[in-house]
C-alpha cells in the first residue's frame, strides 16, 4: 500500500497526472516531504479551472486578492482590482472588447465605467464614439473628486438579451463599476436595469440615450434616461392627433417595450380598451419584432380604407410600412411616426420618391440636438471617427457627460456607487449655466468641475437641449418637436411645430 502527498489546493483544480510513483511509508504517514511545485510564474495558473483569478506565490496557485490596481498588473494589461477586492480581467466577459484609459494603461488613480451597446446596430459605431470622446473630454479637464480619472469598458451586446444582461452582470458584480452606459434598445435597457442595476447590492448606474419604455419595477432611483419617456412622448402624439380634430384613426405598433410603452401613454382605458381620446373610429393591431408590420398595416386599411390618421410606432421597419401604404393607394391626412422609426422613414421616402406623400408624415421626436452645440459634436466626432451621423450622438455623449459630472459632484470622502450618483443628478438642473458647447480647452468640463466641487449647482445645457432632469421621475423633462420632410431626394428633417410641455407634467401645448 502506497500513500500519495500533494501541496494540491483541491477547492477549484484540475487533477494532475504524475509520471512515475511517490513513495511514502505503509504506515499511511508521509515520512518525507515532497518537493512539487504548482507554478513560477503567474501564468502557470491558468490551467487551473476556477471561477477566481489565481496567482503564483511561493510556487503556489493561490486566489489573486488585490488592494489596487496595481497588485493585478503581473496578469494581463487588461485586469483590474475589483469589487469583491480579486484581480478580474475587465475583457474576460463575451463582447466586451474594448478599454478607453487615461494615459493609455491601467493605474491605481482609476474609476471604471461601463457601457453596454449593440455594436451591428446602425447607431452602434456612432453611439461608441460618442460615449468615448465624452470620456476622454472629462479626464482632459477635470478630475472626479476622489482625485481619479476615468475608464471606460466597452461591451457588444450583439443586440441579445442575454448577452447584455451578462456583460452588465460582470460589469456591475465582477469589476464593480459604478455606472453602465446604455443599453441602446428599451427590451435590453429594461431588461438589464431589473435583471442587474437595481439588484440589492450591485454598485451601479444605468443610463440609456434612446430607450424611453416605462419600467414596472420599483427602479430605486438609479435608472436615469437622457430624454423625456414615453409618458411625455406619448402625451405628445395624442396633443397633436387632438389639435387636428382628427375622426378616425388607425395605429400599428411594436409589440415591445419601445411600442407598447408609447401606445399606452398616448391613449386612455375606455371599457377595457385602450383609445385615442377623442376619435370617433379607430382600429389598432400590434406586431412581433420579427415582423415588419406591413401585415397589420394591410389587415387594418381593408377595414378602414381612408382613416384622417395613421398612427406608425416603431423602429427601422415603420419604412416597409409606408410603402405599403402607398402600395394599397391610401392618402391619408397625416401620418405620425416616432423618432425610433426616422431611418426606416428616409428610405421610404427616397425610394418612394412622392413629395405629396413624404409631405403628409410626420415624426414627433423629443427635441434631441443643440441648434450649436449638436452641430459642434458633429464636426469634431467625422474629425476623429469614421461614422454616420444622427441624433443619438449628442443623446449619447450627454448620458456619458452628465454621468460624469454627477460622479464629479461626490466628494473625496464618499464611495461612488450607483445609488450616491443618483442624488448628484439633481445638481445638474439648476444653477448656473454650464454648455457643453464651450469646448476649447475643455472650458465648461472645467468650470463644471469647479462649481460641483465646491458643492455648487449647475444648470447643463447639453449637446442634445437643456438637460432639465426630474429627479423623481430619472429622465429630463423638455420640448418636443413635429419635424416634416419636404426634399424626397434628402429627406432630412424639416421643423413644423414645437410642443411645450408642463414641466414636470406631461401636459402641454403645440404652436407653430
Amino acid at each position: 500500500m502506497f500513500t500519495v502527498c500533494s501541496t494540491f489546493l483541491g477547492r477549484h483544480r484540475i487533477a494532475l497526472g504524475l509520471a512515475g510513483a511517490l513513495v511514502a511509508s505503509v504506515s499511511g504517514a508521509c515520512s518525507a516531504s515532497l518537493d512539487f511545485s504548482e507554478c513560477s510564474k503567474d501564468s502557470d495558473c491558468d490551467r487551473f479551472d476556477g471561477a477566481e483569478p489565481l496567482r503564483c506565490e511561493s510556487n503556489t496557485c493561490v486566489a489573486a486578492t488585490c488592494s489596487d490596481n496595481s497588485t493585478c498588473a503581473s496578469l494581463g494589461d487588461d485586469q483590474l482590482c475589483g469589487l469583491d477586492e480579486l484581480c478580474v480581467d475587465a475583457l474576460e466577459v463575451d463582447g466586451c472588447k474594448w478599454l478607453v484609459l487615461p494615459g493609455g494603461e491601467i493605474n491605481d488613480s482609476l474609476t471604471v465605467i461601463g457601457a453596454v451597446y449593440d455594436a451591428s446596430s446602425a447607431i452602434g459605431p456612432l453611439v461608441r464614439a460618442s460615449f468615448v470622446l465624452a470620456v476622454e473630454d472629462f479626464n482632459a479637464g477635470a478630475t472626479l473628486g476622489n482625485g481619479n480619472q476615468v475608464g471606460l469598458i466597452g461591451c457588444d451586446s450583439g443586440g441579445d438579451l442575454d448577452q447584455a444582461k451578462d456583460a452588465a452582470t460582470h460589469l456591475a458584480e465582477n469589476v464593480g463599476v459604478p455606472a453602465i452606459l446604455g443599453p441602446l434598445e428599451d427590451d435590453a435597457f429594461i431588461h438589464v436595469a431589473e435583471k442587474v442595476s437595481v439588484k440589492a447590492g450591485n454598485l451601479i448606474f444605468t443610463m440609456s440615450p434612446t430607450a424611453i419604455a416605462p419600467s414596472t419595477f420599483s427602479d430605486s432611483n438609479v435608472v436615469w434616461r437622457t430624454i423625456p419617456g414615453a409618458a411625455y412622448h406619448g402625451q405628445a402624439i395624442a396633443q397633436r392627433i387632438a389639435d387636428a380634430g382628427y375622426e378616425s384613426a388607425i395605429m400599428v405598433f411594436r409589440g415591445d417595450n419601445y411600442g407598447l410603452g408609447l401606445y399606452k401613454a398616448l391613449t386612455v382605458e375606455v371599457g377595457g380598451q385602450q383609445v385615442i381620446e377623442g376619435v370617433s373610429n379607430q382600429s389598432h393591431l400590434s406586431y412581433s419584432v420579427d415582423e415588419d408590420g406591413s401585415g397589420q398595416i394591410e389587415t387594418l386599411l381593408t377595414g378602414s380604407p381612408n382613416p384622417d390618421v395613421i398612427v406608425l410606432l416603431g423602429g427601422d421597419e415603420v419604412g416597409e410600412q409606408l410603402k405599403k401604404i402607398v402600395a394599397l393607394g391610401v392618402l391619408p391626412k397625416r401620418i405620425l411616426i416616432s423618432h425610433a422609426g426616422l431611418r426606416g422613414v428616409q428610405s421610404a421616402i427616397i425610394e418612394v420618391g412622392d413629395a405629396d406623400f413624404a409631405g403628409r408624415i410626420e415624426m414627433i421626436a423629443p427635441l434631441s440636438a443643440h441648434p450649436t452645440n449638436a452641430p459642434l459634436l458633429y464636426e469634431r466626432l467625422q474629425a476623429t471617427s469614421n461614422v454616420v451621423l444622427g441624433a443619438e450622438a449628442p443623446l449619447a455623449y450627454d448620458a456619458a457627460m452628465t454621468t460624469l459630472l454627477a460622479m464629479r459632484a461626490i466628494d473625496g470622502g464618499t464611495a461612488i456607487t450607483g445609488p450616491t450618483i443618483a442624488p448628484r443628478m439633481s445638481k445638474l438642473t439648476a444653477g448656473s449655466p454650464i454648455s457643453f458647447g464651450e469646448i476649447e480647452g475643455y472650458k465648461f468640463v472645467k468650470a463644471a468641475a469647479d462649481a460641483l466641487g465646491l458643492g455648487n449647482s449647475i444648470d447643463v445645457i447639453g449637446t442634445s437641449g437643456d438637460l432639465s432632469f426630474v429627479p423623481e421621475f430619472g429622465q429630463p423633462c423638455g420640448p418636443f418637436v413635429a419635424w416634416g420632410f419636404d426634399d424626397v431626394a434628402v429627406p432630412l428633417p424639416v421643423l413644423r411645430s414645437s410642443f411645450t410641455v408642463n414641466c414636470p407634467d406631461t401636459t402641454g401645448s403645440w404652436s407653430s
